[in-house]
């Protein structure tokens, strides 16, 4: 099977925590979703040539934006606290983030479906994981005549399997069940 896709226009971000990797939340309005692995190497040159070359750890960061600040889902990033007081017209949702905060290690999931109808129509779509992930505390982006967004960096590492990354391209679009999909972190057999 040749795997690959056309992907266009991100369609959906989930997140769980590292130590429930199976109870995923919707980040509802997803705008943008953007992982990059980095690796230095180092290069022993001797004799007018390279001899060896050695490669550092794998590191990823990248950002994140979505449209629709909810303050569960922001607490399950940042390590925040989210609560409801009052009631009636008094009702607020508040999200308290604390400026000591250590974010916790998350799984961040992106979905981008294929429109590819001739080299690639073979695959739904690219699901790209980030199995161990930190958020940075969001910040909004608004201003006069303009959309309200969230934006956050990301830093994520190797999990316990090794993976930094998993990128998939199955061969039907996930079924989506309360907001989410479907996210296996270990290999297919």
């Amino acid at each position: 099977m040749a795997a690959g896709s056309v992907g266009y226009n991100l369609n959906h971000t989930q997140v769980a925590a590292v130590s429930a990797p199976t109870v995923f939340s919707d980040i509802p309005g997803a705008i943008g979703f953007d992982p990059t692995i980095d690796q230095n190497s180092d290069k022993l040159r001797g004799d007018g040539a390279s001899l060896e070359t050695a490669y550092g750890a794998a590191e990823g960061s990248g950002s994140m934006e979505w449209a629709y600040a909810t303050p569960a889902v922001m607490a399950l990033m940042t390590g925040g606290t989210a609560a409801t007081s009052g009631t009636g017209g008094t009702l607020i949702d508040r999200l308290e983030i604390k400026g000591n905060t250590n974010p916790p290690a998350v799984v961040l999931v992106g979905w981008i479906p294929n429109i590819s109808s001739k080299t690639y129509a073979d695959s739904a779509g690219i699901r790209v994981t980030l199995p161990n992930a930190k958020v940075s505390v969001p910040s909004f982006a608004t201003g006069q005549e303009t959309f309200t967004t969230v934006t956050a960096d990301l830093n994520f590492d190797s999990d316990s399997n090794g993976n930094i990354m998993i990128i998939e391209w199955p061969k039907t679009a996930p079924t989506f069940t309360s907001g989410v999909i479907p996210t296996n972190l270990t290999p297919p057999v």
